[in-house]
């Protein structure tokens, strides 16, 4: 018998499975919400792609602690606007460092923004197929998104190819957790 309540709307991220989202809206959408949340436009524009990588630990860390508190169904409205709002600059914070990697590597993102989009689709998806078992989805994307952001800051000095890999990766989870905030 399981004993876990049910979580709340926010929690589990069902707003994100919605069949109809335009996930590339969605993700321009919360590029420029994101805009001057962790770092001024100027400063994201001539950041390297390492130091834009450590910005999103502690925007990470006020994401987690915001989600914690999101499955509390009293503190849900409460935590949405926080999660939107760190989700979204993260983003942000994600799209830039791509950005700078792309530069620095001589190569166009524009397919890995695609891939963005296409990862979060599928990622949405797979939360149809959530057993009672898997972990809640919010804290799931989270960590999955903190555990490809380090794969990414380290791969920035030994291993630069899989950079855009694992900041696409990263940047799938979050783009469901920001479009659940926005669908609520």
């Amino acid at each position: 018998m399981d004993h876990r309540p049910d979580p709340t709307g926010l929690y589990s991220l069902a707003a994100a499975t919605h069949p109809h989202i335009e996930w590339g809206a969605r993700r321009r959408a919360a590029i420029v919400a994101g805009r001057g949340r962790c770092l001024s436009p100027e400063e994201e524009r001539i950041a390297a792609t390492d130091e834009l990588l450590a910005r999103c630990i502690p925007e990470l860390i006020q994401l987690a602690k915001c989600a914690a508190l999101a499955g509390v169904p009293t503190l849900t409205c409460d935590c949405r606007r926080a999660i939107e709002h760190s989700s979204a600059a993260l983003l942000r914070l994600l799209d830039s460092a791509l950005a700078a990697h792309g530069r620095d590597q001589r190569y166009d993102v524009t397919h890995w923004r695609t891939a963005t989009e296409a990862r979060a689709a599928v990622v949405a998806a797979d939360l149809l197929d959530r057993r009672d078992d898997d972990p809640w989805p919010l804290p799931g994307a989270i960590d999955c998104a903190a555990c490809n952001i380090a794969d990414a800051l380290l791969a920035c000095r030994r291993e630069r190819m899989s950079v855009p890999e694992d900041i696409t990766s990263a940047a799938s989870e979050l783009l469901v957790v920001y479009a659940a905030t926005v669908a609520l």
